[in-house]
């Protein structure tokens, strides 16, 4: 396969959206894929399925964070990956990332909710690496990501910065804000992807600052700060989707003169 690079957007809403799909995206670097997060269900597999990505075609999979928002479609994907070790049909080799608190509430999810055969093929077939602060994690050959902590309050949450066969750089923030201490590590990146709740306008209804996230205003604000070429905003609301879009593209644009992206669910962005 020639060296394509892109992004491909499962879901893209916060966790009680109805009208779309949770946050769950697909970063990919020629043949390999990385799977980030999962959102809250197994309607992760009709994704999957509309995007024409298999279970055996994840190199890896990356969890942010324990919300259920983003942690339970990938016991949904463990499974089908268990299920197809039993069946024969399973050609893939994943490894899944995550930190501490990530990884033993999906192996305790799957513990008590699989057959005890399907959980033993997910054991066998799939790596679980742990996250840290000093040390990169290989995906499939032509991808490297750099876990960072990018929250501890009120749950450990971590992010990444990804390296790419072609020498693009990408870092995905989770949905919190970029704190203060990342802001050298992450200063010049290609690609920025940033949790936008909402409208700056309407921070009033939906409240994001109670709950940890930010305005598309804030997430324009902080790309302008790093210097970054291109910026990505997601986990948003779902109240306006017909023109999301538009809206919040012309706010991003009131302070950050770069390429901005709104993505819809099962949209896809190429890697310019």
């Amino acid at each position: 396969m020639r060296n394509k690079e892109e992004l491909l957007f499962l879901g893209t809403g916060h966790a009680t959206v109805t009208e779309c799909y949770n946050t769950s995206f697909i970063l990919r670097s020629s043949d390999d894929i990385l799977l980030v997060d999962g959102g809250g269900g197994n309607g992760i597999l009709r994704q999957m399925k509309q995007a024409e990505v298999s279970v055996s075609d994840l190199s890896g999979i990356f969890v942010t964070h324990a919300h259920t928002d983003h942690i339970l479609g990938v016991v949904w994907v463990l499974r089908i990956i268990g299920e197809e070790v039993g069946q024969g049909t399973y050609s893939g080799n994943c490894k899944v990332c995550g930190v501490s608190l990530v990884l033993d509430s999906l192996k305790c999810l799957c513990r008590h909710t699989m057959s005890p055969a399907v959980w033993r093929n997910v054991e066998h077939a799939v790596g679980f690496v742990e996250a840290d602060d000093a040390q990169g994690i290989r995906i499939g050959q032509n991808m490297e990501i750099r876990p960072f902590e990018v929250s501890c309050n009120p749950v450990v949450q971590f992010g990444f910065k990804a390296f790419l066969q072609s020498g693009k750089t990408v870092a995905c923030l989770g949905d919190v804000p970029c704190p203060e201490h990342l802001f050298s590590r992450l200063m010049g990146m290609d690609w920025l992807l940033c949790e936008a709740f909402c409208l700056d306008r309407d921070k009033e209804i939906f409240k994001p600052y109670a709950i940890g996230h930010e305005t598309v205003l804030d997430a324009a604000r902080t790309a302008r700060r790093l210097n970054v070429k291109n910026l990505v905003l997601y986990h948003t609301e779902d109240a306006m989707l017909h023109k999301r879009k538009k809206e919040y593209t012309e706010e991003a644009g009131k302070e950050f003169q770069g390429n901005v992206y709104v993505p819809d669910d099962l949209e896809k962005i190429t890697l310019i």
